[in-house]
């Protein structure tokens, strides 16, 4: 029982992130994000470059967004 407690326990804080995160979401109902992607060449700059190519005339910020192994474009942009 007490081999998995450490598994257990990763489990719960991840699950906590994971809430806090929705909540600051709804909080911040205005910002909407979007993915466009992977993050593998060019990084931030090149992420940045393609959400604003995407979203013009709308302030907008692109960031490599890390997922364990996986990559992904993030965009934040204000909601129309």
């Amino acid at each position: 029982m007490a081999k998995h407690l450490p598994t257990v326990y990763i489990i719960f804080v991840l699950l906590a992130l994971i809430s806090v995160e929705h909540m600051v979401l709804k909080v911040n109902a205005k910002i909407c994000r979007d993915f466009l992607g992977d993050c593998k060449t060019g990084g931030d700059a090149a992420c940045d470059k393609k959400c604003h190519d995407k979203y013009q005339g709308i302030q907008v910020t692109g960031k490599c967004f890390y997922l364990f192994v996986l990559t992904f474009c993030r965009c934040d942009y204000e909601c129309p």
